[in-house]
């Protein structure tokens, strides 16, 4: 059956019709299974329960142009594009506003489906790869899901892998070095984590000073410019009204570090959803007197590297669950249920497990993800796959990630930008086993125009 498979992506790659109609039927099969899935949830009232505070603070900015949680008090919770892009919809049908987002993020996966396509080839120049990478992309029930729900996971896939995919390019012109600039300014006013990406550009461009031509100076140059452009403005407003000077694109820095660094974490990890510390961290602030969001930040983080200074080894071992949280082949948290505190002891109340076929419809694809990319790992360190350098840039990223996430705290649902990259790596891993296990010739690789 594998050689029927592999003879199979074989013919599929060496016909561009072929290939191109099987990647649309995919897509189409992919939406189809997406407008079941809206239509199910619209009728029982369970859709976009995610991350409530985006549209809270889409619709303060609505009703009373304010940038606010509670439509009083000025928030830096949350980095700002996601909830302006929600309040442009709300603006302009407040009845019907989840529906276009939906189908705004439909349009986006369909990008994303591209990309990921590109990106691959751009890296192994080889169209069974980019192909298998797309079906990897297609059928991730978490990839899915972020399509129709509330939350940024999918703009913030998107401009990643758009980034990737101009940083993959053998050449750089005006369009890919101000397509990174533009991305790597979007990408952190859409998450903290964006902050790598800003990094990362660096770095690309550092590596590529070799490279560089009077052109190519201006170039970017330009695109700091516009970088700078992007990003200052968020940074002023956070000054000016919450007197803070941050790096970051949000003020959660000192909660995101606290959650996974305190003793309830020793109790939520992998089991419960670790923004379930929230009430008892909430409760623990209005005891102490600490009010306001940069005072909080401020207090969380005083307790965090006091916390890692007295239990240095405890810290190790949360980190390491981090990591299995992270890279989790099912999804993590394993179950639901609510953190409870008597006294100084902490205990899970009224725990359940997830249910059952849902683990399974996630937990099968996760864990071909995660095996393929395990491999990949293992056959770079025997022999590199490819001589493009540029492939180095994925690695940073996929590294420095991941250690943010071993600092703060980490489950499955931070991993959803990352799969579509981890996708990439798996299928050069499967292709690479198929080819050897058969000893079949590769499909002739086209070179890049």
């Amino acid at each position: 059956m594998l050689e029927w498979g592999y003879i199979l992506l074989s013919k599929i790659a060496k016909s561009k019709h072929i290939l191109s109609l099987s990647i649309v039927l995919l897509f189409v099969t992919w939406c189809i299974l997406a407008l079941f899935c809206i239509k199910v949830g619209i009728n029982q009232n369970n859709m976009w329960k995610m991350a409530a505070d985006y549209d809270q603070i889409a619709e303060n900015i609505v009703f009373s142009g304010q940038y606010s949680l509670n439509g009083e008090s000025i928030t830096g919770y949350r980095p700002p594009l996601y909830p302006l892009l929600l309040s442009l919809f709300m603006f302009l049908d407040f009845e019907q506003w989840r529906i276009y987002v939906f189908f705004l993020q439909l349009v986006l996966s369909g990008c994303c489906l591209f990309l990921v396509y590109k990106t691959a080839f751009n890296l192994f120049k080889n169209e069974i790869i980019a192909f298998v990478s797309v079906a990897l992309f297609l059928f991730n029930p978490s990839l899915f899901l972020a399509a129709f729900t509330i939350q940024e996971t999918l703009l913030f896939t998107f401009l990643l892998l758009l980034f990737f995919y101009m940083a993959t390019k053998e050449e750089y012109g005006f369009t890919e070095i101000m397509t990174m600039g533009l991305c790597a300014g979007l990408l952190h006013l859409t998450r903290p984590t964006g902050i790598i990406i800003i990094l990362l550009a660096f770095i690309v461009f550092i590596v590529e000073i070799r490279h560089l031509t009077k052109a190519k100076i201006i170039y970017w140059c330009s695109s700091a410019v516009l970088l700078f452009g992007i990003i200052l403005p968020w940074h002023i407003f956070l000054w000016k009204n919450l007197d803070l000077v941050s790096i970051s694109s949000s003020t959660t820095g000192g909660l995101n570090l606290y959650k996974g660094n305190n003793i309830m974490t020793y109790y939520t990890y992998p089991w419960i959803d670790v923004d379930r510390q929230t009430v008892l961290i909430n409760e623990m602030l209005k005891n102490n007197n600490i009010a306001g969001e940069k005072e909080s930040d401020r207090y969380l983080r005083e307790q965090v590297l006091a916390f890692i200074k007295e239990n240095p080894s405890l810290a190790a071992y949360f980190a390491i669950k981090k990591l299995g949280a992270l890279y989790s082949p099912i999804p993590s948290y394993f179950g639901s249920g609510e953190i409870v505190k008597d006294g100084n002891q902490y205990s899970i109340d009224n725990f359940m497990w997830n249910d059952t076929k849902l683990v399974l419809i996630q937990g099968l694809p996760g864990s071909i993800l995660i095996f393929g990319f395990l491999g990949f790992l293992f056959f770079c360190i025997r022999k590199s796959p490819v001589n493009n350098y540029k492939i180095t840039y994925i690695y940073i990223f996929i590294g420095l990630l991941t250690i943010l996430h071993l600092i703060t705290f980490a489950e499955t649902r931070f991993r959803i930008p990352m799969d579509p990259l981890l996708g990439i790596f798996s299928a050069y891993f499967y292709f690479s086993f198929l080819q050897k296990r058969f000893n079949m010739i590769t499909p002739s690789s086209k070179t890049q125009q």
